[in-house]
Order: C-alpha cells, then structure tokens, then sequence
C-alpha cells in the first residue's frame, strides 16, 4: 500500500526546497543536495518526484544533467 498523499506532500517540500535553494544561492540544487536537504541518502528518493513536479508543470529540467532545474513561472510563484 502506497500512501498517495504522503508522496504529494513529499514532492511538494522538494519544489520548496528547490525554489527556496535557487532563491538563496542564484542556481539550482544537484539531486544529491536536495537529497542532503531532505535528509535523505538516496538520489533514487528525489528521482520520482522531479519527474511528478516536471509532469504537473511546476519545475524543468535535463535529465542527467547538473544543476539544470529551474522553476516554471515567476520567481514569486510556490511549488504546489
């Protein structure tokens, strides 16, 4: 049994994390930093969720490919 909210939740503190990140630092996290920030130890933890976010059109980026995630929309706009 999956727990459907419990992964929509966890996708959405990563779109804060990243946007919080990219507000801070002026470029986007590597999945490994966003694993660190989520206190994970896995990148396999953060893969599912950048490909929901991308798929629901809140976040962008190249797979394989370092610090590429930018955030859809205005800088002001949160991550749902």
């Amino acid at each position: 049994y999956i727990d459907l909210r419990a992964k929509e939740i966890g996708c959405s503190i990563i779109g804060t994390e990243i946007k919080d990140f990219i507000d801070e630092h002026t470029y986007s996290p590597t999945v490994r930093e966003l694993c660190g920030l989520m206190g994970g130890k896995s990148p396999g933890t953060i893969h599912p969720c950048l490909k929901e976010l991308k798929r629901k059109g809140y976040i962008d980026y190249q797979y394989n490919r370092n610090r590429t995630i930018r955030i859809i929309g205005g800088n002001n706009e949160r991550v749902k």
